[in-house]
């Protein structure tokens, strides 16, 4: 197997996972209910709700994400859209964190760099940091990674983890995107040392120190302070 970059890996076999779709909806009889579904999955709208106002779907007959978190999350929802009189929508799947547990795990969140390049434009851009840099992981031995965040004009719009423990930095992710929040927001969150997650926070700091450094109101303090900084009057 020949990687980017030029590296081979030799192994005795290759798994190519291409995802899955539902299968043999046709079994359920939908059409005795007068439920609309497609090859792709049952048809809902944002709240689970399927064309026949009481029957609600949930999960991988849905097609799309099939994580055993999100099928959790759509049925408790589910149950209460069906019982209460208040309709609460479903998930936003840019929002659910997507993890293989694989070694090391690889998770997901929100929008790829490509993605948000396409969608956002040019006020796009990645922040990264290798696991080398991640003093967890050096501890661990476990070096071998990286951690990624897309952000949009400072909003964290995007990630992606390789690195033990991926589903948990890829959790926190998934919350800073429903929440909208920005790099700084992250930045003075203080995380324990030394946790995986004490690298997003590294992350996000050098990236406000990075727009610091750019700032008018530095380089005026510069300016006005930098004599008396180094000895002068």
């Amino acid at each position: 197997l020949l990687r980017a970059g030029g590296c081979e890996i030799h192994c005795a076999a290759l798994l190519v996972a291409a995802g899955r779709k539902p299968q043999k909806l046709e079994m359920l009889g939908l059409e005795r209910a007068a439920v609309r579904y497609t090859k792709d999955g049952i048809t809902v709208d944002a709240k689970l709700r399927s064309n026949v106002k009481h029957i609600f779907a949930v999960g991988d007959c849905l097609g799309g994400l099939q994580f055993t978190h999100l099928a959790g999350y759509q049925g408790a929802l589910s149950a209460f859209n069906a019982l209460q009189g208040v309709q609460l929508k479903g998930p936003k799947l840019a929002e659910v964190p997507r993890c293989t547990f694989t070694h090391p795990e690889v998770a997901t969140v929100g929008l790829t760099l490509s993605e948000a390049l396409r969608q956002l434009g040019s006020q796009v851009s990645a922040k990264l940091r290798h696991l080398e840099q991640v003093d967890r992981a050096i501890c661990e031995g476990e070096t071998e990674g990286f951690i990624k965040v897309v952000l949009s004009g400072g909003r964290i719009v995007g990630a992606t983890v390789v690195s033990q423990g991926a589903g948990e930095i890829a959790s926190e992710l998934g919350l800073a995107i429903s929440k909208k929040m920005k790099c700084s927001d992250i930045a003075r969150c203080i995380h324990s040392y030394p946790s995986m997650s004490f690298a997003l926070q590294q992350l996000a700091a050098e990236e406000q120190y990075a727009k610091l450094e750019k700032s008018q109101t530095l380089k005026c303090l510069r300016c006005l302070c930098g004599p008396r900084l180094h000895g002068g009057k």
